[in-house]
């Protein structure tokens, strides 16, 4: 490193640089609803379709899997802009210590795991309306979480 790289205006400049990426909003504003009508959309869709036969049922079944897909997928071009950005947002969970955070992945494993066989019962039992309202309940929390976040 010479004289020149440490000088105060390109200190300056780097640090403008690095505030405009960290004052960027976390995500785009498209991206609360896009994920809580997505949820809504896909799960009521394959709840429909367990209350449907033929093949109507598949079709809406099929339908709410691949909008599961598409609701997934809508999170890459929120990560590829964190990436351009260079800068990648602290969430409420980063600050929280070490054990705190393997107490909390811990407890979100187990209430994956429960939701896992949940919807295994949902769909081996054909219970369509539990997740009709699992999907609309998901959906609407969601939206709303995404939306305290980015407001923040």
């Amino acid at each position: 490193m010479t004289d020149d790289d440490l000088t105060p205006a390109a200190a300056f400049d780097t640090a403008t640089a690095l505030r405009a990426a960290a004052d960027r909003p976390a995500f785009p504003a498209w991206f609360p609803p896009a994920i809580g009508i997505g949820y809504a959309a896909s799960l009521s869709l394959m709840g429909v379709s367990f209350l449907l036969h033929g093949t109507l049922a598949r079709i809406c079944g099929l339908t709410g899997a691949a909008l599961v897909l598409v609701t997934f997928a809508t999170m890459l071009p929120v990560v590829a802009g964190w990436r351009r950005a260079g800068v990648v947002p602290r969430f409420d969970d980063c600050v929280d210590d070490p054990a705190r955070r393997r107490q909390r992945l811990r407890t979100f494993g187990i209430a994956a795991a429960g939701t896992a066989a949940a919807m295994v019962l949902v769909v081996g039992a054909h219970w369509g309306w539990i997740e009709i309202a699992a999907g609309l309940v998901l959906g609407a929390t969601t939206w709303r979480r995404l939306a305290r976040q980015a407001a923040r």
